[in-house]
């Protein structure tokens, strides 16, 4: 039987397609596209202000859609440098219960329901360098 994946990553506006190949290259297929609008932020970007990050979805192989009633932008405030708002974390909890493990890569803390991988946690999982 063939494993059925998803994945679920950030990308900041100047490097979408960079996120976009690294999930193709990965083997995903983009699906949906949900955006922080950053509140309290001054932007940052040679072509105009940016005030918005993006989670990318995408899956290997037949998974169902998510069929979720969250909308796909949310607007919060930020945080310290480069954290993300937590409420991101509850809505792909939400939309995924029941779907298997979760990883965060390149994560700063560990959470409940979450494998972690990074070099600020204790990583859950170990990757090997070639």
């Amino acid at each position: 039987m063939r494993k059925r994946r998803r994945i679920i990553t950030w990308a900041t506006n100047p490097l979408l397609s960079e996120a976009l190949e690294t999930m193709k290259q990965w083997g995903f297929k983009y699906k949906t596209i949900i955006t922080w609008h950053k509140e309290r932020c001054k932007g940052m970007g040679y072509w105009f202000r940016g005030h918005t990050e993006h989670i990318l979805v995408g899956v290997k192989g037949n998974v169902k859609a998510f069929r979720s009633m969250e909308h796909n932008i949310k607007k919060l405030p930020v945080e310290k440098h480069s954290k993300k708002p937590d409420e991101f974390r509850h809505m792909i909890e939400r939309a995924t219960v029941n779907l298997g493990n979760k990883i965060e890569l390149f994560a700063r803390n560990k959470y409940r329901g979450w494998d972690a991988w990074g070099n600020e946690v204790e990583s859950d999982i170990i990757i090997p360098v070639r």
